[in-house]
């Protein structure tokens, strides 16, 4: 089966003079078919992003322009 993680956000809170944290789920995360980064799929707002290693050319302030999605992405979720 394909690692998946899940995508949290935290809110710390006092309880009794504890101090605690609340996890929320707001998406999951998956390595692309091809092993070149991951899909990012967020419930709230609901969105889907791809998340790739940075190239040498985004560091030295090249073309930032969107890339346009992989031939092998597709949008249905593997589980």
């Amino acid at each position: 089966m394909t690692d998946k993680y899940d995508l949290l956000i935290t809110e710390d809170y006092e309880k009794n003079g504890e101090k605690k944290t609340a996890f929320n789920k707001v998406g999951v995360a998956f390595p692309m078919r091809n092993g070149d980064g991951f899909v990012v799929k967020l419930w709230s707002p609901p969105m889907t992003l791809l998340l790739k290693k940075a190239k040498e050319w985004d560091k030295k302030g090249g073309d930032n322009s969107s890339p346009a999605l992989p031939d092998d992405f597709d949008s249905d979720l593997p589980f």
